[in-house]
């Protein structure tokens, strides 16, 4: 497992509840000209986020060194599930005893993709286990939210790119926090996304951000091999 490395960020001059429009206001167009101050284009993603848990437990059985291997293998494998569903990016950051994999999935039946990417990597991870402790090792907890990143240009002298993913990214966050081991929380937005893939129970609703909205979240309880006949509200359970 290669060490994350971190990546530099441009500050994006944003105001509180405020859409990309009213950021580019912000923006002087070229001088003397009547062209916008930028441009803007959107598309539909599903963010993935997995924390690995369990150091602790797996530290006191088989010791710092052996935590250490059996984690590496675990990133590893939870990797590699990941990319096999086809991700835009893959990064691996958080600590070292509990570190974060994200991934943004786009294109076609993204959210699906993003979904049985999350059921591989609870597997794969689960799967690491300690020789001697048979059932003993990590677990992962993922949380997964679908929405629109919003990409801007700023004209000018020097042309300027801006990614908007924040938004996307921070409820996916959330949803990993709260997460239990081997549980995976998915947004009411993924949840519609998926066309009836997904099996679900209801958690009720989720803080989304810091200024207190809520928005309904859910429990993965199974991905089907064919669509829910007719409505998708089929697959939700209350228990």
């Amino acid at each position: 497992m290669e060490d994350p490395t971190g990546a530099a960020v441009l500050p994006f001059p944003v105001h509180r509840r405020s859409t990309i429009d009213e950021t580019l206001e912000g923006f002087p167009g070229r001088a003397g000209g009547d062209a916008m101050p930028g441009s803007r284009t959107k598309r539909r993603v599903t963010v993935l986020y997995t924390d690995v848990r369990g150091w602790k437990g797996v530290a006191e059985r088989a010791g710092l060194a052996g935590a250490g291997s059996l984690l590496e293998v675990a990133v590893d494998r939870a990797v590699a599930a990941i990319r096999d569903g086809g991700p835009r990016d893959v990064t691996v950051g958080g600590g070292t005893a509990q570190p974060v994999l994200s991934a943004t999935f786009e294109g076609e039946g993204h959210a699906e993709r993003a979904l049985r990417a999350a059921d591989a990597v609870r597997q794969a991870v689960a799967g690491a286990e300690l020789a001697a402790h048979p059932g003993q090792g990590f677990e992962a907890c993922s949380g997964l939210n679908t929405g629109d990143v919003v990409e801007a240009e700023i004209s000018g002298g020097i042309p300027i790119s801006f990614q908007a993913v924040g938004t996307v990214r921070m409820f996916a966050t959330r949803l990993q926090e709260f997460a239990g081991p081997g549980q995976i929380f998915l947004s009411a937005a993924t949840y519609a996304d998926t066309a009836g893939r997904a099996r679900v129970r209801s958690i009720g609703p989720v803080r989304t951000n810091a200024d207190g909205d809520t928005s309904e979240a859910f429990c993965l309880t199974e991905i089907v091999t064919d669509e829910v006949p007719g409505n998708p509200e089929l697959g939700r359970s209350s228990g």
